[in-house]
């Protein structure tokens, strides 16, 4: 309110109309009384703002009328914020299980000099989903709680949190996810195999927890053609490992193996394609399985702690080498990957057989390896030297009885890194005694010379026990793991 007051001049006595005018919008005046007289010269000015008028300083003028004389004066109005408040919550967002819940503070901000208590509501929930609040009302915060049915259905929803005091309020949205059930997948890379008669091939499985899935999940493996078995171990990566071994009387064919996770009543599959290859006739794949020493052979972007092919952390790439290769004619089977799968300053059993060539894909490793020395043992006690040089796996030099067999553009780094290179692994011949039958073949004594697959030609009278028991080599046939 204000006073506005008439003062007569040279003996004026005549009555004024008042007026006024600049209002801001949202505001209106009143006069009381609407004019002065020549015994009332004082009205009293009266400013009424609505709630949402803007808050400023205003310059508003005050207007007297009388006849044909007018006068004029302003009024200074200042139009103050109303006391309020505002809300916030931590976390903003919210998302839980059906049958879960989830909390957020709900924090009171006054402004204006605001000191009264806020109640609190939300609104916009899913069905099957209620919230509550402690305490109900506050000046200063309250904690939601949001609790939703083993029914809730997943899905996105935006809550309304609402704060009243009086006639002021206050909102905010929350949003709300409400996830599936807790659960986990399952896969297995490779996803398919190729094993010839007498090997073994390994596939890495992951058990990926999903919604906040934490517990023990037990993995089995069914659906395996006649000769064949499978066993779980626990790979370098500490990820499980399924290896397969194939019979000498595994029938040559594809067939889908299904890999099985279970915890409790949940359980999914993940399937493998199994491609049984025969053996060349007249010859055998070796089985180096019970003689691998040496990780040679890796997925790409995993790390490793075995030392690799090197033994200094650096190896071949999985995507390079074919599980299963036929080079110039013969056939190689390569060794499971990620885990021991090569071999080096050993001693190799052979299929008991005769045979006129030894045949195998190697590689020297921390620089060339000159005049080695590789052994073939007969059953009659006899033995046959032979003395070869290799090329480092980066450098090849073409030494006499050296062929360059898989070409490579890169190899895999314990780091999980890629050092990009040119580099071979190569190939080599030797010839036996075809009359005797073969026992074993020794490797030269030194880590820098690796063999990574063996194969004889030209067999003939190859006992139907030439392979070592695979089964013992696979693992169990089910394996349980922590996920989480």
């Amino acid at each position: 309110m204000s006073a506005v007051t008439v003062t007569p001049q040279g003996g004026f006595n005549s009555a004024v109309a008042l007026s006024v005018s600049g209002l801001p919008t949202g505001v209106t005046a009143s006069f009381n009384p609407t004019s002065t007289t020549s015994t009332t010269h004082t009205s009293t000015l009266t400013f009424n703002a609505v709630q949402n008028a803007s808050a400023g300083t205003y310059t508003v003028t005050v207007t007297g009328t009388s006849g044909a004389i007018t006068s004029k004066t302003t009024v200074i109005l200042t139009i103050a914020t109303p006391p309020s408040f505002t809300l916030s919550g931590t976390p903003t967002s919210l998302s839980f299980a059906p049958g879960g819940n989830g909390n957020s503070t709900i924090a009171v901000t006054p402004l204006n000099g605001f000191t009264g208590t806020v109640s609190f509501s939300v609104s916009g929930l899913p069905t099957g989903v209620t919230g509550t609040f402690n305490p109900p009302t506050s000046t200063t915060k309250s904690t939601l709680t949001l609790n939703a049915t083993s029914a809730a259905a997943a899905g996105s929803a935006t809550a309304t949190v609402t704060g009243t005091s009086g006639s002021v309020t206050s909102k905010i949205t929350m949003p709300l996810t409400i996830t599936g059930a807790p659960s986990f997948t399952v896969s297995a890379s490779p996803a398919s195999v190729n094993i010839q008669q007498g090997n073994m091939a390994s596939s890495t499985v992951s058990v990926t927890a999903q919604n906040g899935f934490s517990g023990g999940v037990t993995l089995s493996v069914s659906g395996l053609p006649t000769g064949v078995v499978a066993g779980f171990s626990a790979g370098p990566t500490g990820l499980p490992l399924l290896t397969f071994a194939v019979t000498a009387a595994a029938v040559p064919a594809t067939s889908p193996v299904t890999v099985t996770a279970k915890s409790g009543s949940f359980s999914q599959n993940a399937t493998i394609t199994v491609t049984v290859l025969a053996s060349p006739s007249g010859s055998a794949v070796v089985n180096m399985a019970p003689a691998y020493n040496v990780s040679g052979i890796v997925g790409d972007g995993l790390p490793f702690t075995t030392g690799g092919l090197d033994g200094g952390g650096r190896a071949y790439s999985a995507s390079q080498i074919p599980p299963v290769a036929t080079i110039s004619g013969t056939a190689y089977s390569l060794g499971p990957v990620n885990v021991a799968d090569s071999v080096s300053n050993t001693t190799i059993p052979l299929p008991a057989g005769q045979f006129s060539t030894l045949k195998l894909l190697a590689t020297a490793v921390n620089g060339n390896q000159t005049s080695q020395t590789f052994t073939v043992t007969y059953t009659d006690g006899s033995s046959t030297n032979f003395t070869q040089s290799l090329s480092d796996w980066c450098t090849p030099q073409n030494y006499p009885g050296e062929s360059k067999a898989i070409m490579m553009q890169y190899r895999d780094n314990s780091n999980a890194t890629v050092d990009v290179r040119s580099l071979a692994l190569y190939g080599y011949s030797f010839s036996l005694s075809s009359t005797k039958t073969v026992k074993s073949f020794t490797l030269p004594k030194t880590r820098n010379v690796v063999v990574l697959a063996v194969s004889l030609g030209s067999a003939s009278n190859v006992s139907p026990k030439a392979q070592a028991n695979l089964v013992s080599t696979t693992g169990p046939s089910q394996f349980t793991m922590l996920v989480r």
